[in-house]
């Protein structure tokens, strides 16, 4: 078995795009972006473009992204999620995730909650809601500088919806802010930045307080 931290340092000093599934994804062209750094997927974003990395949390990913991503798979170790993520009412059975997870063992790297103290080198912490913020912490175990967000848009469009091109109208226009994952990137983007990394987000849509980077200066 695998933990997060055997990948630390994998990636060290490689550009690494964190892509999230907020609409800004689709301005740009991802074929591109991997040629430029190691890009680290959330969720289903596997399913839409090319990935290194793939994290993801949500119950109903998991045995889909475990089974069907082929690459280094990171996720939360399935002890956390009997203990504490309330799945009953979901379509998720736990004996057939343990399988998925069994079945491809040898690429997937888990991590626990943390929530006594700020530590990188153990497990992940403030990943109450935001999968792209399990990224941003993996990109910065793998080594990578500069990190850059894409699709971390932390927006809504709707009073219960987040920005998410999964969604099927994801792309009207923005309406407000997802103010929880705001703070949390924030706050994880300027302790990134306090360890002698940089990171951005690409171009200047979304809600989050961090330095834009344009593609043309990648």
């Amino acid at each position: 078995m695998f933990w997060i931290t055997d990948l630390k340092n994998k990636e060290r000093d490689e550009a690494a795009f964190v892509v999230g599934n907020g609409v800004s994804k689709t301005f740009y062209d991802m074929d591109e972006l991997s040629q430029k750094g190691i890009i680290i997927a959330c969720n289903y974003a596997y399913k839409d473009h090319v990935a290194d990395y793939l994290c993801y949390r949500d119950p109903l990913t998991l045995v889909p992204c475990t089974t069907e991503f082929k690459g280094p798979k990171i996720t939360l170790f399935i002890e956390n999620y009997m203990k504490s993520l309330d799945i009953k009412g979901l379509d998720v059975d736990p004996l057939e995730v343990a399988r998925a997870y069994r079945d491809n063992i040898k690429s997937v790297f888990f991590f626990k909650f943390l929530s006594e103290s700020f530590s990188f080198h153990e497990r992940v912490h403030l990943v109450n809601g935001s999968t792209g913020l399990i990224a941003l912490q993996v990109a910065y175990i793998l080594g990578c500088n500069p990190i850059i967000l894409v699709g971390c848009d932390c927006a809504r469009v709707k009073e219960d919806q987040s920005s998410n091109v999964h969604h099927d109208d994801s792309k009207v226009e923005m309406t407000g802010t997802h103010n929880r994952w705001k703070k949390q990137f924030n706050h994880m983007a300027r302790m990134i930045k306090s360890y002698g990394r940089e990171v951005y987000k690409l171009g200047d849509y979304g809600s989050l307080d961090i330095p834009v980077m344009e593609f043309k200066d990648i």
